[in-house]
């Protein structure tokens, strides 16, 4: 008896690695339920984003290059059209402290704040950015 005869309920997911692509990607033939899906799978690169599914494949007994797979993250949602896993835009940096320390590099030269932070900055006293 089969792993499928005794989950029928199981849904099915077998992947069949064909070639290797000129970069190094691998692409992949891909039965997913009663669809046939063609596509390229590549290694995690740490500081890169991910995108598609992040599967892990498990060797089946027919044949070599044929792997049972298991989906560990599906990012395909936020791909289409579903937003960011997090939130919309980058995260907000701007304290107190930066937005004062912002105006008093980037404000305008006459302001008192300016010339004072100059000011000061030169003669060693005190330090432009706390």
């Amino acid at each position: 008896m089969s792993e499928d005869d005794r989950h029928p309920d199981k849904p099915r997911d077998v992947l069949f690695v064909h070639s290797k692509s000129d970069n190094g990607d691998v692409n992949v033939v891909r039965k997913r339920d009663e669809r046939i899906e063609i596509g390229r799978m590549r290694p995690i690169v740490e500081g890169k984003p991910l995108s598609g599914e992040v599967v892990r494949l498990e060797r089946r007994a027919e044949h070599e290059r044929l792997f049972d797979v298991e989906v560990v993250y599906d990012g395909r949602a936020t791909e289409q059209g579903g937003g960011r896993a997090t939130s919309d835009g980058p995260p907000q940096v701007a304290s107190p402290a930066y937005r004062e320390n912002w105006e008093r590099i980037f404000a305008d030269g006459d302001s008192k704040e300016t010339r004072r932070a100059l000011q000061t900055s030169a003669t060693g006293r005190k330090n432009v950015l706390n």
